[in-house]
């Protein structure tokens, strides 16, 4: 579906451009993407139909693109600065990372690409992990004590409307990283859940237990037991971009 002015235009298949509808000067937002698939669809999905759409935006006329891309492009990376590298290792991850190559090519001086790179989402509903995972911390009453410590980026769809808003004032051209400034950590959660007068208990979970999940399920397991946190200099989700942070989304979710 495409957005212009008031009108909403259908199409019955997303790589069917209608150039028509793309204004001279427009900034494009493409949130089209899937994590699920085999490698085919994930190509369909995640590359081809950006590329199709930048490259009709740039034939139109339009002043800029934003690509919402994703944090799987560097992979198992503990920490994302302007030196990571980009290693995905995931089939998403690669073409995520493929699509941003291809879209990277397709900048020129009259026609910016943004590249924006996201982690987990949360704050939708009460079916993103985020929220699975409070549900069963509160219903176990035990908050993991994992160390060493686990801090991991996250932000929430609030945030990203806040980003993306930004991006459109600002029009910064190539790789962009937003995370709510405060990571993930199961002791924020420990702190939330004081403050809200939950009484948990904060066990230590011996490395033993979390093994075996890293086993069958890893991605599960770098989730939820694995850092991938953001230096501040390359986050430009900051202090004064207007969303909801973390640890209120976190407060929320433990009171129910």
């Amino acid at each position: 579906m495409a957005r212009q002015g008031r009108a909403d235009v259908i199409v019955a298949d997303y790589l069917a451009v209608r150039p028509d509808i793309i204004a001279e000067g427009a900034v494009i937002v493409n949130c089209v993407g899937t994590p699920t698939g085999d490698a085919a669809t994930l190509d369909d999905v995640n590359r081809k139909v950006a590329v199709a759409w930048a490259a009709a935006a740039r034939a139109a006329g339009a002043a800029h693109f934003i690509q919402l891309s994703s944090f799987s492009v560097y992979g198992r990376a503990q920490h994302v600065n302007a030196q990571t590298p980009v290693l995905p290792e995931t089939a998403y991850g690669r073409s995520k990372l493929d699509a941003e190559q291809k879209l990277a090519a397709l900048q020129t001086a009259d026609f910016g690409v943004s590249l924006l790179r996201i982690p987990i989402l949360v704050g939708g509903d009460r079916s993103d992990k985020l929220a699975q995972l409070l549900r069963l911390i509160v219903r176990l009453r035990i908050v993991p004590l994992v160390r060493p410590p686990v801090a991991r980026a996250m932000l929430s769809y609030d945030g990203l409307a806040a980003t993306i808003c930004h991006l459109v004032q600002t029009r910064q051209r190539g790789v962009v990283v937003a995370a709510d400034p405060e990571m993930f950590s199961y002791d924020l959660v420990a702190r939330q859940a004081r403050e809200a007068g939950l009484h948990l208990l904060h066990m230590p979970l011996p490395r033993v237990l979390s093994l075996p999940l890293g086993w069958v399920a890893p991605a599960l397991h770098d989730r939820l037991f694995a850092s991938m946190s953001v230096d501040g200099a390359v986050n430009i989700a900051t202090g004064a971009l207007p969303f909801r942070r973390l640890s209120d989304i976190i407060s929320e979710r433990l009171a129910g």
